[in-house]
Order: structure tokens, then sequence, then C-alpha cells
């Protein structure tokens, strides 16, 4: 993945490090910021694309921000080998919401809000925000209007940062089979930066529109990202980068993500998990209880949370 020369490859860098062995595809990317200034929102409108058939163990497509010493603020739609466990989708669907890869209360890790069962034909909008406070950020993701996921986190202004999509192929995966497409990218910064344009990273095969900015480089847009299909060696997987067409054909299966849990897993009771901490899973072997006033709360089969 040929990224800009600046600091959002470093977080790219840290969010492989969660599996082994991953692969990585073409990407569009911005950063650092210069001169004192600092990412403080960013938006954009996502179709991933065609799901890969047979599904993949795992594939993420997600547009992130972050910079040297920050987590790294994503959200994107995931394709894993069971689905309906993952979020209750069908085969050919998508399971998207927000994610975070940082740490949270002192605890590293990779967090996540809910993630919901989306078509390759559905209209994914994610928003990063950095509130009043100058630390909070909320992640938010829309499914053609509504919003699906949240998730709350706490970098502050992000000085030197960087933005970019990310295609994320973990060892047993073969790769995605159709273009992902942005539209109507926003990124903002807190004071302007007439060299951040300088920084942009374009991948093989990436189309995208000229980036521009109104307000001499303080707000800065891009029309259309499009990112190819990924092609990697076709032993680690069934997918070589063939396009795929996009249709919305399936019927989700009669299952349902939305529950508390107290834990699942074989992790251990007699210890209490923080706020955002995991808490159960399957394989999971920490702490099954949360702290007051926090709930453990159902993900998917592999991820519950204290929330």
């Amino acid at each position: 993945m040929k990224l800009s020369s600046g600091l959002f490859g470093i977080a790219i860098s840290m969010a492989a490090t969660l599996v082994k062995a991953d692969s990585w595809g073409s990407a569009w990317s911005l950063g650092p910021t210069h001169n004192g200034a600092a990412v403080v929102k960013a938006t954009t409108h996502f179709q991933p694309g065609a799901a890969p058939t047979p599904n993949e163990d795992i594939l993420a497509l997600w547009i992130g921000i972050s910079n040297a010493t920050s987590g790294l603020i994503q959200a994107g739609c995931d394709n894993v080998a069971n689905m309906a466990g993952y979020c209750g989708a069908a085969a050919n669907q998508w399971c998207c919401g927000a994610s975070y890869f940082g740490f949270q209360n002192g605890v590293l890790g990779q967090w996540s809000g809910k993630f919901v069962p989306t078509e390759c034909t559905d209209t994914i909008t994610i928003d990063y925000t950095l509130q009043s406070d100058q630390r909070t950020w909320v992640h938010t993701v829309s499914k053609n209007g509504a919003v699906i996921s949240t998730l709350q986190t706490f970098d502050g202004p992000l000085l030197q940062g960087g933005f970019g999509t990310g295609t994320e192929c973990n060892a047993n995966c073969g790769g995605s089979v159709s273009t992902q497409t942005y539209t109507n990218t926003t990124i903002v910064l807190s004071t302007a930066d007439p060299l951040f344009s300088s920084t942009l990273g374009v991948g093989a095969g990436v189309q995208a529109s000229q980036l521009t900015t109104a307000d001499s480089g303080k707000t800065w847009t891009v029309a259309s990202i499009k990112i190819p299909p990924m092609t990697i060696n076709s032993n680690l997987g069934p997918n070589t980068g063939k396009p795929a067409v996009c249709g919305a054909t399936t019927t989700p299966p009669a299952t349902t993500t939305t529950r508390t849990t107290t834990g699942t897993g074989s992790g251990s009771t007699g210890c209490t998990s923080p706020e955002f901490a995991q808490c159960g899973g399957s394989g999971f072997t920490g702490c099954t209880v949360c702290a007051s006033p926090f709930t453990c709360e159902f993900s998917n089969d592999f991820y519950s949370q204290c929330l």
C-alpha cells in the first residue's frame, strides 16, 4: 500500500500488529498536517462494493484518522467466515460499524461499536468529530441516513495528523473483489494548512477527484475516491482481485445481535473490567464482569464490551 510519507502510515502499521501476516490493498491518504494544524473532523460517504464469495477471514475495509501518538480512529465494513455470528448478516452482506485501535482506560485493544448487516448497495456515512472539550472524539456511522453505530474515544486534536483508507487482509484472506467508493469526503483542520495537499499519497489503481480547498487550507474536500479490488497471492485465499458486480440479493438470517450479556468465553469472574474494555467473546480469557455502572454488551460471537 502506497501511503503518504507522513505519520498516518505509523497508525496503520500499529493496527497491523493485531494479527499475523496482514496484507494491504491500495490506498488514498493524506498527512501529516503542518505548522500546528490538527485534524478535528472528517466525513465521508462509503459503498463497500460486492462482498467476497466465499467469505474471507478477515477482510476489513475502513477509513481512519490518526497521528503518531493517538490511536487509530476508524470505521468501515468487515467480511469474516461466520457473518451470521459476527453481526447477524447473510453470507454476501457486510458487517459495518465504528471502531478504534488504541488505549481506552489504559488497556490497548481493538474497540468496536455495534456492527450491523449491510448490503453492497447501501451508503455508509462515516463522521469523526472532535468535541468542544478538545479531548473527546465521537465516531458516528449511518446507513442510508439512519445512525447504526457510535463510539467515543479520547485522543484530542490530531496534531501532525493524517487521514486515509485501509483495505486490510488478515493471514487467511485472499483480498477484495470489488471497487470501494468514497464520495463527498471532507477533512477539517483546526487552522489552515496550505501544504496539506502536498502530502497526498495515491496507491496503484486508485482513481480520485482533485483535492480542493475553498478556505486557504482549513477545509479539504475530494468528490470521489475509488479503491480497486485487492489482488494478492491466490494461495492465501479464494479471491484474486477479479472484479465483482454489486447486487443486493441477500436474505439476512433470522438472528439477533442486540443483547446484553454477563460475558462469554472462559474468562475470569473474580475481577472487573473498566468502561470500553472487552468482557466476552469466543476464546476470551479476561474479566467477564464490568465495573459498576457498566454492563457487558454483546457485539458479536467474538467480542463483548463494557459500556
